[in-house]
Formats: structure tokens, sequence, C-alpha cells
């Protein structure tokens, strides 16, 4: 009987206040980078049962419609490839499981977000250490890499190529 009288009101609110957020977002990004190029991962996770879906595409769509300019990058070997010595890299370090059967077992996980780099170059430059990597620290420079390697005319970096594998 009240959305008789009222409509969809309590919906156009939502929808004005979601509009006023994605405003203020575009205002805020362009604000802080003028015309900058916004780059994105192009993996498409797709309907994986019991993982939330991920937000990237909606809001790829929707920097879009507001005016900026969006760069897809192929993600294949920007986590797994050092971004200075061009090196593969690894995760090492172990951490106990947050399963409690799991745990009571004594399994463990190894922790994907924290990497090593242990080629001769890195090396040298750290005094005989390893380099450790944070994973997504890593995509990002190996991202820069790609975007000034295409600005300069000369494509994707080789050792981020997948005929590198």
């Amino acid at each position: 009987m009240v959305g008789k009288y009222f409509g969809n009101f309590a919906f156009d609110a939502l929808h004005m206040q979601l509009q006023r957020h994605e405003d203020r977002l575009a205002n805020d990004l362009r604000r802080k980078f003028r015309d900058a190029v916004l780059v994105f991962g192009d993996a498409s996770i797709g309907m994986n049962k019991y993982h939330a879906p991920t937000p990237c595409l909606g809001l790829r769509d929707l920097l879009q419609r507001k005016g900026f300019e969006i760069l897809l990058v192929d993600e294949h070997l920007t986590s797994s490839r050092c971004p200075l010595c061009k090196a593969p890299i690894r995760p090492f370090k172990f951490r106990k499981s947050p399963r409690p059967w799991q745990a009571a077992n004594g399994h463990q996980r190894i922790v994907t977000g924290l990497l090593k780099c242990s080629s001769r170059e890195c090396q040298a430059i750290l005094g005989g250490r390893d380099r450790l990597w944070n994973r997504d620290l890593v995509a990002t420079m190996n991202f820069l890499a790609i975007l000034n390697a295409y600005r300069n005319g000369q494509g994707r970096p080789e050792y981020l190529s997948r005929r590198n594998v």
C-alpha cells in the first residue's frame, strides 16, 4: 500500500547516492592524476563457486563512461618476473594453515604475496642477499614497463612475453 503513494522512493534515493559517489570518485581521480591512463589487468575470473565477483569490470566500465582512458594489459608473467633483473621470482615463505583442522596436523600454506629473487644480479646489488618483493608491487612495476615499451613503439618486453615461458 505504501508503494502506491511513494513509488520507488527508496530505490531512487539509493541510485542518486550511488551516482554521487561515482561522480566523486571520478572527480577525485581527475583532480589527483589529471589526464592519466588507467592500467588494468585483463584477467577474467568468471563465476567461481564460493568466491565473490571481482569489482574490476564494473569499475573499468564506470571510469570509461566518465571519460578516462583505460588500457588493458595481459597479466601473463607480470607478478612472477623481477622487474629489475628480469629473472623468475618465486614464493618462499610458509605459514601455519588458517584452517584449524589442518593446522592441528601441521599443515602449512605458502605465502603467495611475498616473493624472492635469487638471481646473481640482484644478489650482487644487495651484497649476496636475496631481493624480497611484494607480489602486487612487482606486477605494478611490470605493468609500467609494458606501458613504457608500448609508448616507445617496442611492443611488450621480451621477458614478459608468452614466448618466454
